[in-house]
């Protein structure tokens, strides 16, 4: 069961490092190695669909099924490979001997948790590890628990994936029911017709897809989640786990089709990419602008899945993990040397030449220029949606949208320093950060030709159904120059003046879309209390007639002697009270 093995590098590694307890320094060592063993692993995994047993009630057996396809191995060459490089940029990242243990061993478990969900063949395993996802995640986020903001984040990403957790399980109870197993290849060719109940399970489904990639009205967690480490924000919530509920779409959307709920995601999709975009223009925390740009790129994902533009989504599935992965680690080598978080008041970039023309290649990826892969994979999403104008357009100027907020991020953080003390800071930054920004760089490149020339061709075949029109690609040129031009004189030259200000009046903000999750959660609040109370006073009011029926029953239990006479007495009594009753009726 080789799939499984891939598994077995990171429990070993778990458990040593879960029993170091004074050699702090190897522990980095051994979750690079397990990492990259696994990676390596995946060469040698051959595809199908495998199963074992887990339990069994009723004669009925229990399966944990791993299915090998090329989208498995694809987010398995993600999970593995990116988690390679993002432990070798922990190394220098991550200092403090105290926390180094604890931060791999999560790490590790996460990846672990992350490659059971990418092999997942029945709704068993997928929910088995979207649980230990969210756990991971949880722990990963709140890492600086010490601080309020941090634990705040945690909390607030628990929850909110929480009732996403909450409908998929619905969801699953809903398919079982009705199709008798929880096998994917099973429910996806089986011959059931929709109904109301396996349409209600579908939006169950897309529920908890939204809630898992951050799409609105559920996305605002992700960018709270950037109070997590950089490497973390790098991995988790750009390169893997946000990816989950987009990995499950593309797998189920068939059923999803067939329940009628897949046409769903394309406005929901729009909404959040063109929100998400507005927020990043004006945002000033380093990583929140980077956050923004994930959840944007998880709309376009979720919208051309909804549209049926499979294989545009997938490549930017997988042209995403890099690039993004890169502008984290950037992101982490800036606070590293400034010890500031907010664009404004970060500089020095420039000071560290390598770091430098590594975060450039993010930038221009994430920009929409060629040959970079997020320029192809800006032009196939476009082909997709080339005939409906309306979402071409929205598509258009949002692209146009994000290379003027990337670039004025880098403008801003790469902007000269007065302050030698940090051009040293720069030049002295770990190796293994400043060499992991590199790879990736050379990577964010190289992910383009992947496009044309396959190096593996099992994972090739899933976006050969790309387009990359001319048209679409001198049209996502001069919008991505615009943008660029237009950050180059607001924020290199000083020549524009941007009001953030006037912006946060006009476009969505978080703090609208948070308070609105605080009216609603005090609602709820106060209608279980009101509920609570409710049943306080019904259970007091039963307590209350059975105290009486009691008090009643010993009473009369006085009267029940056996005297012969008192019973008489009671009848003829009993006898006028009628008479009496029927006498005032018939006046």
């Amino acid at each position: 069961m080789i799939a499984l093995l891939t598994l077995v590098p990171l429990l070993v590694a778990i458990l040593a490092v879960a029993a170091m307890r004074r050699h702090y320094r190897h522990v980095a060592k051994i979750a690079i190695a397990a990492s990259f063993v696994s990676f390596i692993m995946l060469f040698f995994v051959k595809e199908g669909t495998f199963a074992m047993t887990w339990f069994s009630v009723g004669g009925y057996s229990f399966q944990l099924i791993s299915a090998i396809a090329p989208i498995n191995l694809l987010l398995l060459f993600i999970v593995a490979g990116v988690g390679t490089i993002v432990m070798f940029y922990s190394n220098g990242f991550i200092r403090l001997p105290t926390e180094q243990r604890r931060f791999f061993v999560e790490m590790l478990a996460f990846e672990a948790a992350m490659m059971g969900f990418a092999m997942s063949g029945n709704f068993i395993l997928l929910f088995v590890a979207w649980e230990f996802l969210s756990l991971t995640s949880y722990l990963l986020i709140q890492f600086w628990g010490t601080r309020h903001k941090a634990a705040r984040s945690a909390r607030k990403a628990m929850t909110t994936v929480l009732i996403g957790d909450i409908a998929l399980l619905a969801a699953i109870a809903i398919f079982w029911n009705a199709f008798g197993t929880l096998t994917f290849s099973a429910i996806l060719s089986s011959g059931v017709q929709a109904s109301d109940e396996l349409y209600a399970a579908g939006i169950l489904l897309v529920v908890a897809i939204f809630t898992k990639s951050a799409q609105f009205p559920f996305s605002e967690w992700l960018p709270d989640a950037m109070e997590g480490p950089a490497p973390v924000s790098a991995y988790l919530h750009s390169s893997t786990m946000v990816k989950a509920g987009v990995f499950l779409a593309v797998v189920l959307a068939p059923l999803l089709a067939k329940l009628n709920v897949l046409h769903l995601l394309v406005p929901f999709g729009i909404v959040t990419l063109v929100l998400a975009a507005l927020n990043a223009s004006k945002e000033k925390q380093i990583k929140r602008v980077l956050a923004y740009s994930t959840v944007q790129e998880l709309g376009i994902m979720i919208a051309a899945v909804g549209a049926g533009a499979y294989a545009a989504a997938i490549y930017l599935f997988f042209a995403q993990a890099f690039y993004k992965a890169l502008l984290f680690f950037s992101a982490g080598s800036v606070m590293n040397a400034t010890e500031n978080e907010g664009i404004e008041d970060i500089s020095g970039l420039k000071s560290n030449r390598l770091l430098y023309y590594s975060t450039l290649f993010g930038v221009l990826a994430l920009g929409g220029f060629v040959p970079f892969d997020g320029f192809f994979s800006s032009v196939g999403i476009g082909s997709a949606f080339a005939a409906n104008l309306a979402v071409y357009a929205v598509l258009s100027l949002v692209g146009m949208l994000t290379s003027f907020y990337i670039f004025r991020w880098f403008f801003s953080i790469s902007k000269k320093s007065a302050s030698r003390h940090i051009a040293a800071r720069y030049e002295m930054q770990p190796k293994s950060m400043v060499y992991s920004a590199a790879l990736m760089a050379v990577l964010t490149l190289a992910a383009s030709v992947f496009l044309f020339y396959p190096v593996f061709p099992a994972l090739a075949g899933l976006w050969n159904g790309i387009r990359v029109s001319w048209i679409d690609a001198a049209i996502e040129t001069m919008l991505a120059l615009a943008g660029f031009y237009i950050g180059y004189l607001a924020f290199y030259k000083r020549r524009i003046g941007w009001n953030i200000g006037a912006l946060r009046h006009i476009v969505y903000n978080a703090d609208g879309m948070n308070a609105f999750y605080m009216l609603a959660s005090a609602f709820v609040y106060r209608l279980s209390e009101s509920i609570d109370m409710f049943d306080l006073y019904l259970n007091d009011l039963f307590e209350y007639i059975g105290h009486v029926a009691s008090r009643t029953g010993e009473a009369l239990g006085h009267i029940a002697n056996g005297n012969v006479n008192a019973y008489a007495l009671a009848y003829a009594l009993g006898v006028i009270v009628l008479l009496v009753i029927v006498f005032v009726m018939l006046i």
